[in-house]
């Protein structure tokens, strides 16, 4: 058997990337860690703070109008997934959201079309009272899946 019209790419050399506290990790391409931040932020309805991770190519990277890439991660308080997912006004095209249930309940939605490549917002419920929030910008669908399978949480 001959496998013909195979899509090859090469793979980008890849880094660990993870906040100040060890609770979020990602494998992202290497030039995604030229611009990091993983100190914690404060989630929005919320004084306390939490976990949260961000690395990309540039400073701007999560700007509308930037062509930038780059992974931000975060825990936030909530007990239920969002019906209501962020929308990306400088991409082309909204996928409808997808949802998995399980043990960590997520939902994804996928932008195309955005400066840059694609936009991929997920929320996964990571604990009973806790939600992962994941934003990926990439020049492409298959590198954002990969950075996406990576994500993982220590600790919760």
């Amino acid at each position: 058997m001959v496998a013909r019209d195979l899509a090859t790419e090469r793979l980008p050399d890849l880094a660990v990337v993870s906040d100040a506290s060890g609770t979020l990790e990602a494998e992202v391409p290497g030039e995604w860690t030229a611009v990091s931040g993983g100190d914690g932020w404060t989630a929005p309805q919320d004084e306390a703070g939490y976990p949260a991770l961000s690395v990309g190519t540039v400073r701007d990277w999560t700007a509308e109008t930037s062509t930038g890439h780059g992974v931000f991660l975060a825990l936030m308080p909530g007990s239920d997934l969002p019906d209501r997912m962020p929308g990306h006004p400088e991409c082309d095209a909204r996928q409808a959201p997808y949802s998995e249930s399980g043990s960590q309940p997520s939902r994804t939605v996928v932008h195309s079309g955005c400066p840059g490549g694609v936009t991929v917002e997920r929320v996964v419920q990571v604990a009973a009272d806790r939600l992962l929030w994941v934003q990926v910008r990439s020049p492409d669908t298959a590198t954002a899946n990969r950075v996406l399978d990576s994500v993982t949480t220590r600790g919760i």
